[in-house]
C-alpha cells in the first residue's frame, strides 16, 4: 500500500488517532487509523517506529486520555481539562491555559496548578529519567548518619503502615518502638 500524503513510498507506519475519547472501551469513542510512509511520518513529527524504539507511546498516550476522563469527572481530583486543539485531545491547566503540549515542548511548568494538573506526565517523565518518582539521594546540610536515619525511619514507617493493614500488631508495637527510639535519638542529637 502506497502512503496516501506522497504516493511514492510504501506505508509502513500505521498512526491512530484518537478523535473523541468518552472512556476506556466506549462505543462512542471516535478512532482514527491512517497508514504513511516513514519519511511523512518523521514530516510530522511522529516518533520513530520499529525495534529500536526505546518505549511503546500508544500506553502513554492512553495513561494521559484516562488521567483527562477522569479529570472531567466531578468526584475526580485531577483539574486538568480536556480539550480539542488542532483536532487532538489535549489537557489543559485551568489556572495559566498551559496545554500538555506546550509543557512537553518548553520542559517547563507555567503555575503551582500545572503540578496537580500535569501530574500523571510529569511522574512518568520523573520515573522514566532518575528511575524513581520519590527523592532517595543525598539532602543538602545533612550529614550522611542523619540522612540514613531519616531513610531507615521512612522504611520502618512503611513496614508499620503494612504491619497494622495485616493485623500484625505485636510487629507494628515492634515497628512503632523502633521508630521512636530513631526519633528520641534525633532530638538527643539536636540538642
Amino acid at each position: 500500500m502506497l502512503c496516501p500524503r506522497c504516493n511514492k513510498n510504501i506505508a509502513t507506519v500505521r498512526v491512530t488517532e484518537v478523535t473523541e475519547f468518552h472512556g476506556p472501551d466506549h462505543p462512542a469513542n471516535k478512532v482514527v487509523e491512517e497508514h504513511l510512509c516513514e519519511v511523512c511520518a518523521q514530516a510530522l513529527g511522529l516518533p520513530a517506529s520499529g525495534p529500536a524504539q526505546a518505549q511503546p507511546v500508544a500506553p502513554q498516550i492512553w495513561k494521559l486520555l484516562q488521567m483527562a476522563q477522569k479529570g472531567l469527572g466531578a468526584s475526580m481530583t485531577v483539574s486538568g481539562k480536556l480539550t480539542l486543539a488542532k483536532g487532538k485531545p489535549t489537557i489543559v491547566c485551568p489556572e495559566c491555559k498551559l496545554s500538555l503540549d506546550e509543557l512537553r515542548s518548553r520542559g517547563k511548568v507555567g503555575c503551582a496548578r500545572c503540578y496537580h494538573t500535569f501530574e500523571a506526565y510529569l511522574l512518568e517523565s520523573l520515573e522514566r529519567m532518575h528511575g524513581a518518582t520519590h527523592h532517595v539521594g543525598r539532602l543538602p546540610g545533612l550529614a550522611e548518619a542523619e540522612t540514613e536515619r531519616l531513610h531507615r525511619m521512612e522504611g520502618l514507617k512503611g513496614e508499620l503502615q503494612a504491619a497494622v493493614r495485616e493485623e500484625d500488631y505485636e510487629r507494628a508495637a515492634h515497628l512503632r518502638d523502633e521508630i521512636q527510639a530513631l526519633e528520641s535519638e534525633a532530638q538527643r542529637q539536636e540538642d
